[in-house]
């Protein structure tokens, strides 16, 4: 029988901890995080000049994992050297590694859904599927930044919308957001995100918001709601943070759980 554990997934990214005021950088690679905390899917999502090309040494030491993601449009929707998207290599790469199975486009609406046009996430989506073996087409949608009239239709275009609360203290509007979100994507399949830092106010996030995260999200994967939980980020796994130590806790607890009783 399916369990918890294997609907877990870790968002895999490095940047420099200036930016969002952490108390340290982070040494970690990717795959030692997803161990430490016992997840075995990642997604690897560009940030920056990371990951750098070429990506098979990455993408090598990810074999491990069940399952991977790769982004063709990293954090603020960044690309290679400036390209349309990463696509072209991420697709190359999943024919050398079988556990790539989708790709993601990461602050999609927040870079404004002007960035790439209807008709070319269409394309993506139909290249992705027309791999020898399909690929999922996923996306980020911020329940409390990105949520408007007129979404709809970008939406219909992804397989997977992973949904994510920028703000730790809008976390008390989650199930009403969530609502709102699969109103508008009827028929999709949904992951949650959780943050373990609370990256709207470049702070640590309350260990009663983490634990509001991660036992909303089990319930709804429970129900069928949503098909899992990602965790961000990798790079927050070495820096001695409150919120890492009880997600790991909290994973040990819960993750061998059967999926349905």
């Amino acid at each position: 029988m399916e369990s918890v554990r294997e609907r877990l997934w870790l968002w895999g990214q490095k940047y420099h901890h200036l930016h969002y005021k952490l108390p340290g950088q982070s040494q970690i690679e990717p795959a030692p995080a997803a161990r430490y905390l016992g997840i075995p899917n990642i997604l690897i999502v560009r940030y920056g000049d990371w990951p750098p090309l070429p990506y098979h040494p990455l993408a090598e030491s990810l074999r491990e994992m069940k399952q991977v993601v790769w982004s063709i449009a990293g954090a603020g929707g960044t690309t290679i050297n400036g390209q349309e998207s990463d696509l072209n290599e991420v697709v190359a790469l999943a024919a050398s590694f079988p556990n790539i199975t989708g790709a993601i486009m990461d602050d999609f609406f927040v870079c404004g859904e002007g960035r790439w046009t209807l008709e070319q996430v269409r394309g993506y989506r139909q290249r992705l599927h027309q791999f020898s073996r399909p690929l999922s087409l996923w996306c980020v949608l911020y329940l409390d930044r990105d949520i408007k009239t007129g979404i709809e239709k970008f939406l219909a275009e992804f397989d997977v919308i992973t949904l994510w609360t920028w703000w730790g203290k809008n976390l008390k509007s989650l199930e009403e957001n969530f609502q709102r979100a699969i109103t508008l994507a009827p028929d999709k399949h949904f992951l949650l995100g959780c943050y373990l830092w609370d990256y709207g106010d470049d702070g640590p996030l309350p260990l009663n918001a983490m634990e509001k995260q991660c036992e909303t999200g089990l319930f709804w994967l429970k129900k069928g709601q949503i098909d899992g939980l990602i965790f961000l980020a990798s790079c927050l796994c070495d820096l001695d943070l409150e919120t890492v130590s009880w997600t790991r806790r909290w994973i040990s607890q819960k993750a061998d759980q059967p999926l349905k009783p």
